[in-house]
């Protein structure tokens, strides 16, 4: 696969300063280096990934974005801002280009635990775009709040969910009827 655009990944590191046990490269060839903002070098952590969820099934659905940008999943999303973690640290990052414009609904933008590509940004503060949205294995979703019926997803790619609420002022039975008949 080296040379012709494929992902391609390796533990077999050439020798310098980043070859260091627990480390592989996730992009072209083991050769190859590319940037995708300050300071990334192309070398992932595979250990801090796989702490995330990150598994060969998700490798081989970013296979087509690794020139480009680098894994991650969301951690937090605020107005359409997300906070992304990849195996250099967080990110923020919005839903531009391709994706952006294709999402015809709600469900379609990343959710928390969606894993996703990201170009550009850095740890340092600048902000990253959001490529693609890796196909999820499961969503854990509800009904929007008010009259309409559009999906809305919680989270993504979870195995278990506890429900918890408070029994204070904010008590609210509509909302957990909304979590449970999803």
């Amino acid at each position: 696969h080296r040379g012709h655009g494929k992902w391609h990944h390796t533990s077999a590191l050439p020798p310098g300063p980043d070859a260091r046990p627990g480390r592989r490269r996730f992009g072209p060839g083991p050769a190859s280096r590319r940037s995708s903002g300050p300071g990334y070098t192309g070398i992932v952590s595979e250990d801090r990934l796989r702490a995330l969820g990150w598994d060969d099934t998700f490798a081989a659905a970013f296979a087509p974005y690794a020139e480009r940008s680098v894994p991650g999943r969301v951690t937090l999303e605020h107005q359409k801002i997300y906070r992304v973690t990849t195996a250099d640290g967080d990110v923020l990052a919005r839903v531009r280009g391709r994706l952006r414009h294709q999402a015809e609904r709600r469900d379609a933008f990343p959710a928390v635990g969606d894993w996703v590509a990201v170009s550009g940004g850095s740890v340092a503060g600048d902000e990253g775009s959001i490529e693609a949205l890796l196909p999820r294995r499961s969503r854990f979703s509800r009904k929007v709040a008010g009259g309409t019926t559009e999906e809305q997803v919680v989270a993504a790619n979870i195995d278990t969910v506890f429900l918890v609420t408070g029994l204070d002022h904010d008590f609210n039975v509509g909302r957990i009827e909304r979590y449970l008949t999803t």
